[in-house]
C-alpha cells in the first residue's frame, strides 16, 4: 500500500474532525490528516511563520473560517503569498451560510467552499477528484 497523502485540517471543533476523518476512511481516501486547531498553529505547519515546513509535502489543505487566532482566510491569503505553495489546493470547509464569507475565500486564493451544515460529502468528492488530477493515488 502507498503512503498516506498528506491534507493538512485546520478545524478548532474536534467533532467536525472525527466526522471528516470517519468521511475519508469510508471513502477509503489514504490520507494523512495533519490538524490544526488553530490558524497560528496551522502556519507553523505550513512553515510560513518560520520557514521549516513539514516534512511531507501537502497535497491539499482544508481549512475552517471561523478559528482562533488567525482566520482560516487569513491563513490562504498567506499561503497563496508563497510561490513555493501557489499550486496546492485549498477548500474552505465552514459552517457559515454568509455569501460574503464565501466571497471573501475564493478572492483570498480558495479553490472551493463548502458549507459544514450540508455534511462532508462534497468536500470528500473535491478531494477525492483533486488528488486523482494530481495523478495522485488517492485510494
Amino acid at each position: 500500500m502507498n503512503s498516506p497523502l498528506a491534507v493538512l485540517l485546520l478545524e478548532d471543533d474536534s467533532f467536525d474532525v472525527i466526522v471528516l476523518q470517519r468521511s475519508l476512511a469510508a471513502a477509503k481516501l489514504n490520507v494523512e490528516l495533519r490538524i490544526a486547531t488553530d490558524g497560528e498553529q496551522a502556519l507553523d505547519m505550513l512553515g510560513i511563520n518560520d520557514g521549516d515546513e513539514e516534512d511531507n509535502a501537502l497535497c491539499a489543505v482544508i481549512l475552517d473560517i471561523n478559528v482562533p487566532r488567525v482566520s482560516g482566510i487569513d491563513v490562504c491569503t498567506r499561503l497563496r503569498l508563497r510561490e513555493d505553495m501557489a499550486n496546492i489546493p485549498v477548500a474552505i470547509f465552514s459552517g457559515s451560510t454568509s455569501s460574503s464569507d464565501a466571497d471573501a475565500a475564493l478572492a483570498a486564493g480558495a479553490n472551493a467552499y463548502f458549507n459544514k451544515n450540508t455534511g462532508p460529502a462534497e468536500l470528500i468528492a473535491y478531494l477525492k477528484n483533486t488528488l486523482d488530477k494530481q495523478g495522485q493515488q488517492a485510494a
